[in-house]
């Protein structure tokens, strides 16, 4: 079968990198519980340009240069997850609400083609990000003091 969603495949090559350099840059770290950190203003800033200019890139392509049929849709995913997944490696909170909306997106695309067991596995990843979230953010409450 064949899906078309070249964005959202290239997410697995993505993931392989991003995981190994995560592993050895948490690794680097003395401290015997790893620091959480919230956004600043700059953060926004930042993650916002940068997912729209991935957005954009990979839309071009898709629409452009592929027989994708959700090419937009595909670009949403890929762009959100590669965002949150950076800012993962960094220990950002708002990683999480990145990685949601790749998710809460990646699940009715991939059961439209008929991709039932990734998009359930979607749903798994989507609990398991809204769980990162709430716990990471009660542990940075606690440290920073935040509201």
């Amino acid at each position: 079968m064949q899906a078309h969603l070249y964005a959202e495949s290239l997410l697995n090559a993505y993931y392989a990198v991003i995981s190994v350099w995560g592993w050895w840059h948490w690794s680097l770290s003395e401290e015997q519980e790893v620091a959480i950190y919230g956004f600043k203003r700059a953060d926004w800033v930042k993650s916002s340009v940068l997912t729209m200019l991935l957005l954009a890139i990979l839309y071009a392509w898709l629409s452009c240069l592929t027989d994708s049929t959700l090419p937009l849709w595909d670009a949403v995913v890929t762009a959100f997850a590669w965002v949150g997944s950076l800012y993962l490696v960094y220990r950002k909170l708002e990683n999480w609400l990145f990685l949601t909306v790749s998710n809460l997106v990646a699940i009715p695309v991939q059961w439209s083609k008929g991709l039932e067991l990734t998009a359930l596995l979607s749903v798994l990843f989507l609990v398991m990000g809204l769980m990162g979230y709430f716990r990471w953010r009660k542990v940075l409450k606690a440290t920073q003091h935040i509201t």
